[in-house]
């Protein structure tokens, strides 16, 4: 018991120090990237996907600070989705979107799905001007229309 206690410490210390080591704007992006994986978590838990979705493609500016590139927000997200229990492609997705948004850029929500084996796959991912920003692999995906109501 106390070598479990003491490795989560260890495991807490290290992951503060990291923390610290990020300036300043890095820390605040993190802090933002994680809020938003945990509303939009608890978003899809509580609400319909439709209000969900709907919500997040309100195209607003909250700080449109020039010195942080969509690439660096892409990485507060995936960096803190760890730490997001069942931090889906869909959460992930929808999180970007918003702090993409929230920082001054566009991008497109992307649904759709894929055959593997006698199972129908789902996967969710955002794109800007063509270029997959996150989500991974999609070429084996087909695009489903999401419908605006």
């Amino acid at each position: 018991m106390t070598f479990l206690i003491t490795g989560l410490f260890r495991s807490a210390e290290r992951l503060i120090v990291r923390f610290l080591g990020f300036t300043s704007k890095e820390r605040y992006l993190l802090i933002e990237a994680f809020i938003l994986l945990w509303t939009v978590r608890l978003g899809l838990w509580v609400f319909s996907f439709r209000n969900v979705e709907s919500l997040s493609s309100i195209n607003f500016v909250w700080n449109n600070d020039e010195n942080i590139s969509d690439e660096k927000i892409i990485w507060a997200i995936t960096a803190t989705n760890r730490f997001v229990p069942r931090a889906t492609c869909l959460i992930q997705a929808i999180s970007a979107r918003v702090l993409l948004s929230m920082h001054g850029y566009s991008s497109e929500f992307r649904l759709g799905v894929a055959h593997e084996g006698d199972h129908l796959v789902a996967h969710a991912w955002l794109e800007k001007e063509g270029r997959v920003l996150i989500g991974g692999p999609i070429s084996n995906f087909r695009l489903l229309p999401v419908e605006r109501p």
